[in-house]
């Protein structure tokens, strides 16, 4: 009899090794079922769902008899222009990052989905308009925040457009489309488009009604510029005004900004706008100027929209130009929240506009949360504090002591302010004894039409002074000479002799006198320190006398123009043994005065005096300092030398060979951006350093120098055609320190004069033997 093949137990183990082997190949199938259905429903560039994918989720979003989610559809406009310019690579990492930044953006119970190109639909879970505009701000902002980290920003330029169900039962694909209907909407549309049903709602098409005329309404110079006065505190003189508007709608009547501006940002139509404001006020100013008027500063306000246009300065430096206006005359108020979030891109904005010569103010300061240090890192010439600090239950005394250290820092850091909003009489005196220099509101002059406004700020030309009763009840000694108003005052304190003596009659209180007895109690009771500071005077003599060294600090002394000034206090205590006497030596410095006249000659004395440009010093210590902090990449020193410019000397003359010299530079700073550096080298040579621009930008910038350059220097009676011969040496590449940069960049300009000249020449290593001819 033959024995069988397996015995039972091991016929058990091979059934059991054969189901657990069926078991891994069912797992292993259905996962591999799983993965190809996930990438049959995902999007394989971004990670994200696609339509198929978002489909299916909405199903189930949309099971329940009330629908909880709106549809929402943005889209990239610029996308073909990125994808011609950078390759196919690169634009789908943009979209991955864009598709990063919207998963951190959503909830576990919302969804994604690449639909196609640069267009993406998600599914927001709420059905409040207000609400959802404000989210897809956010991620707006949060998708452009990589913007923070560049000097250059490149915004990208994203459009959405909503739909919110009022069923469950409406196909996903008729909710879909009606949010991409939103997208085709004309150029001058919102950001944030929201599809509605009923196409009679009177909120939209009054929305739509104000959109239509505003083309005609600026055309037919309906809209209005009223001016409201600032005053400055120390005297009561008009020292400038803020430009508003109003528009006289041809049917609504006056409207005021609050009913129209929004409107305008969201439309993006606030731009436009503004340029108009820009010009009007400068038409203005030039009428002034012509009716021999003493110049008025003028303040018009940027809007976001406005800052984020590439060289968004040069229309309004067209603009000033046209009519002849000095721009230390206008300032620029920077307003919104999401600037102080970002302090690189406000210091370049900042900087920007001063390059132009326009004075800078930050607005409603303290209305949202900013940085104190933003105020030492950015070199604004005006502060404008918010109404909110002098109202309700801000107006308090832990509140005023906010406020004065905020105007004790700016006075340390010379930064002018304007209180706003200020109705009564007793914020006018608080903000006077606090040594705040302007306020703006109705307490004074409510905002005026640009024309009420010259009769009541100017007389016989000059601007006016304003009659007031607020001024503080300090008595002086009106037979007292009138103080000099040095911005250095010199004191010794004889302690046991309770005596003081000035070097400087400083203020109306020291009734004329150099020195004075009982000083203790001028110290301590007199109103020449501010009530609020006596104390911390007292302390610092305190700490003068016990500690070696010098004892420092800022406070308010009454000045000459019956009113406080900030000032800082230096004293030194020298003990003399022999006597047993203790003598304070000190000085008071009113910094607002040399200090501004020390900028003056600072900046004159980095500029070069023929062509304002900046000179070889101050462009040699810049570039070598931006490359030991570690310049960007990208970054680049191009060298200019004018071809045959002894030819015009000799033929031409030295004066016009000056004004030559001025044509160039003219050329150049038009045709890089102002956060460029350029200067004058030497005779006919010029240097520019660049940041942060890829090369083929830069090769672009090149190219156009090279053309504008073709355009010949005119006069009357000269025609006289230019060339440049351009080197250019890129940062890390071809050097990491001045000296080489320079260097290599001159090698390439010399290389490129050689080859024919009126060209450009980026540097190689290949060029230095051609180069030995020219050392």
């Amino acid at each position: 009899m033959n024995s069988p093949l397996f015995t039972p137990s091991q016929w058990v183990f091979a059934l059991s090794v054969l189901f657990v082997l069926t078991v891994i190949v069912m797992l292993i199938y259905i996962r591999r079922i799983k993965r190809l259905q996930s990438r049959a429903l995902s999007d394989s560039v971004t990670g994200l769902l696609n339509s198929e994918g978002l489909r299916r989720v909405a199903l189930q979003y949309f099971s329940s008899n009330t629908p909880h989610h709106a549809v929402v559809v943005m889209e990239l406009k610029n996308w073909r222009q990125i994808v011609h310019t950078f390759g196919s690579a690169k634009s789908d990492q943009v979209l991955f990052y864009i598709a990063r930044i919207l998963r951190t953006s959503l909830s576990s119970s919302e969804a994604a989905a690449r639909l196609s190109g640069g267009t993406l639909c998600f599914l927001i879970k709420n059905r409040q308009e207000d609400a959802i505009r404000a989210r897809l701000l956010r991620i707006y902002e949060s998708i452009n925040q990589f913007n923070i980290q560049r000097k250059i920003p490149y915004h990208m330029d994203l459009i959405f457009g909503a739909y919110l169900p009022s069923t469950t039962s409406e196909p996903f694909s008729d909710m879909q489309e009606k949010a991409l209907q939103m997208l085709d909407m004309e150029k001058n549309a919102p950001r944030f488009r929201f599809y509605h049903n009923n196409p009679t709602d009177e909120k939209a098409i009054h929305r739509w009604e104000l959109i239509e005329q505003m083309d005609r309404s600026l055309a037919n110079g309906d809209f209005l510029v009223y001016m409201q006065p600032k005053v400055r505190l120390g005297d009561g003189r008009i020292v400038g005004a803020e430009a508003l508007v109003r528009w006289r709608h041809p049917q609504r009547g006056l409207l005021t900004p609050e009913m129209f501006v929004p409107l305008l940002e969201e439309y993006r139509l606030i731009h436009r706008f503004d340029q108009y404001l820009f010009e009007v006020v400068c038409s203005k100013m030039a009428q002034w100027k012509q009716l021999g008027m003493s110049p008025c500063p003028i303040s018009v306000n940027l809007s976001l929209e406005t800052l984020e246009h590439d060289h968004f300065l040069e229309p309004y430096n067209r603009i000033a130009q046209k009519y002849r206006v000095a721009p230390e005359y206008l300032e620029f108020e920077l307003s919104e929240p999401i600037l102080f979030e970002k302090p690189q891109r406000l210091r370049a904005l900042v900087d920007e506009i001063h390059s132009y010569g326009f004075k800078c103010s930050l607005d409603h300061f303290g209305e949202s949360a900013i940085p104190l240090q933003l105020l030492r890192e950015l070199s604004i010439d005006t502060l404008k504090l918010d109404r909110s600090f002098f109202i309700g239950e801000n107006n308090s005394r832990a509140n005023r002591y906010i406020v004065e250290a905020i105007l004790k820092i700016t006075s340390q850091l010379q930064i002018h302010t304007v209180a706003e909003g200020i109705d009564i009489a007793s914020q006018v005196q608080y903000l006077r004894q606090s040594g705040c220099d302007m306020i703006q509101g109705f307490y004074y002059f409510r905002p005026m039409p640009v024309d009420e406004f010259q009769k009541t700020a100017f007389e016989n030309g000059q601007l006016k002074y304003v009659e007031t009763n607020d001024t503080p009840t300090i008595q002086t000694n009106d037979i007292a000479p009138h103080p000099t108003g040095s911005n250095i005052i010199m004191f010794t304190f004889l302690v046991s002799q309770d005596r003081v003596v000035f070097s400087d009659i400083f203020s109306p209180l020291l009734y004329g006198q150099l020195v004075i007895s009982e000083a203790s109690a001028l110290f301590a009771h007199s109103d020449l320190i501010h009530e609020n500071d006596r104390q911390d005077f007292r302390n610092l003599m305190d700490r003068c006398c016990k500690n070696e060294g010098w004892a420092e600090n800022t406070l308010r002394f009454y000045t000459n123009e019956s009113r406080y000034e900030w000032m800082e206090v230096h004293m030194h205590c020298e003990h003399i043994a022999s006597g047993g006497e203790d003598i304070i030596s000190g000085t008071l410095v009113n910094m607002a005065g040399w200090k501004n006249e020390v900028n003056r000659w600072m900046e004159k004395a980095n500029r070069d005096p023929l062509t304002g440009l900046y000179n070889r010093t101050y462009f040699e210590q810049f570039v070598s300092s931006a490359l030991k902090k570690g310049a960007q990449t990208g970054s680049a020193i191009i060298f200019f030398d004018l071809d045959h410019f002894k030819q015009v000397n000799d033929t031409l003359g030295h004066m016009v060979g000056d004004d030559v010299l001025c044509f160039i530079a003219k050329r150049l700073l038009g045709t890089f951006r102002h956060i460029d550096v350029v200067a004058r080298y030497a005779g006919d040579e010029f240097v520019v350093f660049v940041s942060g621009l890829e090369r083929a930008d830069l090769t672009k910038r090149l190219e156009e120098l090279c053309n504008v350059l073709q355009t010949p220097y005119r006069t009357d009676t000269i025609d006289y055609p230019l060339s440049g011969s351009i080197g250019a040496a890129v940062y890390p590449d071809d050097g990491d320190t001045y000296e080489d940069l320079l260097d290599h960049a001159d090698t390439a300009a010399y290389v490129a004069k050689e080859q024919g000249r009126a060209q450009f020449i980026f540097y190689d290593p290949s060029m230095e033997s051609m180069a030995e001819n020219k050392k």
